[in-house]
């Protein structure tokens, strides 16, 4: 893919906005209505595939009637390269919020916001395995989900929930996935949820707590792929995710304490409160 390519013949590519460990993402626009699409990329030959899988979601979340999720225009190959053409967003609350700091009431918007929005797609089974700040995007103040190629169904074929099982590989970024998941269970709502409690205290300015780990913590890499739950970074932050440190982090923080005390409590099949948990970043007036 480059510059200047024209997809189904009617949407040219304009320029690379970013690559990811699988894929590209490309500006482009629609030849005849000139509205400006984002492009994102994947080989064909590529060992990991998740194009196919997102615009499966996608579409099927669009039909449920779900609109804080891109929109997908097209999906096809051009040359070796599997594309997705859909929505453009203007920036990712990660890039946002190092352009300009954050007020509470503003970081009580995107907590409510995001829960919205989790609520949506976990109403129509779908649970996203990425939650970051980096997959939240901003248009004209509203903010928006992507990157569903990890996003899955948690209920099965029968109408059941999708048996827990124990699994040695994580799904998701290290540094946002939820304590369970780190712990070898299968993601659920509850991790969803506790992904989105880990980026409010990155919005608060607590990364430190998900920061890379010490040099002499890493002696041992080698035994482990970087994405097996035994890896020692993946250990480092599994202990500094755990309930005993941060209920102690989080006391000077009210509602993203009661909000990660219900999200640790919920069951791998349970549904979290969603208004409840909603009305926790509700900004209250001093008298």
């Amino acid at each position: 893919m480059k510059e200047g390519d024209i997809l189904a013949r009617r949407y040219q590519v304009l320029s690379k906005l970013g690559q990811g460990k699988f894929g590209t993402v490309f500006q482009g626009f629609n030849i005849s209505t000139k509205q400006t699409i984002a492009i994102k990329t994947e080989s064909r030959f590529s060992p990991i595939r998740l194009l196919r899988n997102e615009t499966t979601v996608l579409k099927y979340l669009y039909d449920q009637g779900c609109r804080c999720c891109p929109i997908v225009y097209w999906y096809g190959i051009h040359l070796d390269t599997s594309c997705i053409v859909f929505s453009y967003y203007t920036v990712s609350l990660y890039d946002y919020l190092h352009m300009k700091p954050l007020d509470i009431e503003k970081k009580n918007y995107i907590m409510r916001t995001c829960i919205e929005m989790l609520e949506s797609i976990h109403k129509h089974f779908v649970i996203h395995r990425d939650i970051k700040p980096h997959n939240f995007m901003i248009r004209d103040g509203e903010l928006f989900l992507i990157d569903f190629g990890l996003a899955t169904f948690y209920i099965g074929p029968d109408g059941d929930h999708i048996e827990d099982v124990i699994t040695e590989n994580l799904v998701g970024t290290p540094k946002y996935i939820s304590y369970n998941v780190h712990c070898g269970h299968l993601p659920s709502r509850r991790d969803d949820m506790l992904s989105l409690g880990y980026m409010f205290l990155w919005l608060e300015g607590e990364s430190t707590i998900f920061s890379t780990p010490p040099s002499h913590t890493l002696e041992n890499k080698h035994h482990f792929p970087v994405t097996h739950i035994l890896h020692p970074s993946n250990v480092y932050l599994k202990d500094k995710k755990s309930w005993y440190l941060l209920e102690n982090l989080c006391t000077n923080y009210h509602s993203i304490y009661r909000y990660l005390e219900h999200c640790y409590r919920l069951s791998y099949e349970g549904s979290p409160l969603y208004g409840e948990l909603q009305k926790l970043f509700v900004d209250k007036i001093e008298n």
